[in-house]
């Protein structure tokens, strides 16, 4: 046992090495720091320590590494955000996605919107780095949550911008037509879902609230962070700009996105969405206030706001994710529960009748 831990402390001390001997390559990253954070221009840099956590994510697996470092100008302590990817092809278009964002927040100069700059891409290396951001993800930040709903309905807004066009409604017809045609429910109930998904798919033909969409706006991807040079302004961050589509798509899918799982857990542990409606009114809230800006309104974009179907789709999608992973389980494991499957499949049958409650009554946006 002691062979093994003493093992271990060679492992991370030679790791940490390496690290260290990576870090001071960036110089030109580090004295940039210093001088947004002095106003000085160092000449020698030097790293002193590195700390680093590991963190697995759906697109890749991201290093956030602090470093701290001295100049003549005394110490200082920054972070780098590196990510691997799974291919080049993937680098070169989160590179793409990551400069337009960057640009886009940069250019409305809204002093509490952000995005991490990045700082270098190697596609070759499947590797990507980002300024580091300090902060805690949207569902863990303990702000108040009227509060941190504003923020990200005015950072979605931002994301969005101020470009109108028409929704391509044909292509979300199409895809819930595909959802449906072998989803596990009666030809009957199939039916009465494809109709009502109908009504929507005439509304979104006559509204002009088509753009550019994040593509992952969940409450993950978003980071509430304080700035140093001012502790009482309350900044929030998007990251993960891997799945930005540049097309004619519905503002509302980001935003079904970011409260679908809310919405989920909140239904399956009370029968109640007062908690998520509470947070979308004040979300909206955020987005108009953006929107005003542009001198726009969610209402001059959306003549019906079609946010029920996004979130009834997203709901499709969780159900065949979870039919899934239980089918991948169910092949690995030597005994069946009968208890666990019983409770599964009801859980199911909960979600498709959250679907379609939202789908017929809008309960969020009648």
């Amino acid at each position: 046992m002691s062979n093994r831990n003493d093992e271990d402390i060679v492992d991370r001390i030679q790791y940490k090495q390496a690290l260290m001997t990576v870090i001071s390559n960036f110089e030109e990253v580090l004295r940039e720091n210093v001088y947004e954070t002095t106003g000085q221009s160092p000449h020698v840099i030097e790293v002193r320590d590195v700390d680093e956590v590991t963190r697995f994510g759906a697109t890749g697996q991201v290093h956030l590494v602090t470093i701290d470092f001295s100049s003549e100008f005394g110490a200082h302590q920054t972070m780098l955000a590196i990510k691997f990817s799974s291919s080049g092809e993937k680098v070169f278009s989160e590179a793409s996605n990551s400069r337009w964002l960057f640009k886009q927040l940069e250019y409305l100069n809204y002093g509490d919107l952000g995005t991490p700059k990045l700082l270098f891409a190697f596609p070759e290396e499947k590797i990507l780095i980002y300024e580091g951001i300090h902060g805690d993800p949207y569902y863990q930040a303990d702000i108040e949550p009227k509060k941190k709903a504003v923020l990200a309905g005015r950072l979605l807004a931002a994301i969005h911008g101020s470009t109108t066009r028409l929704v391509d409604a044909e292509s979300y017809e199409n895809l819930m037509a595909l959802m449906l045609s072998d989803f596990p429910i009666s030809a009957l109930r199939r039916e009465a879902i494809g109709k009502a998904s109908s009504i929507y798919f005439e509304e979104m033909k006559d509204s002009i609230g088509g753009g550019n969409i994040f593509g992952d706006y969940h409450q993950g991807n978003v980071i509430l962070s304080r700035e140093k040079q001012n502790t009482h302004l309350q900044k929030i961050y998007v990251i993960d700009p891997e799945y930005m589509m540049f097309a004619d798509n519905c503002r509302c899918e980001d935003i079904a996105n970011f409260f679908v799982f809310q919405l989920i857990e909140e239904y399956k542990n009370t029968r109640s969405i007062e908690e998520t409606r509470s947070a979308l009114h004040f979300f909206l809230l955020g987005y108009n206030q953006v929107l005003r800006d542009f001198n726009l309104s969610l209402n001059e974009l959306y003549p019906h706001m079609p946010l029920e179907f996004h979130l009834a789709y997203h709901i499709f999608i969780n159900i065949r994710m979870r039919i899934k992973r239980s089918r991948q389980k169910l092949k690995g494991s030597k005994q069946v529960n009968k208890r666990s499957v019983q409770d599964f499949i009801a859980e199911v049958k909960e979600l498709i009748s959250l679907a379609e409650f939202l789908l017929k009554e809008r309960p969020l946006t009648s």
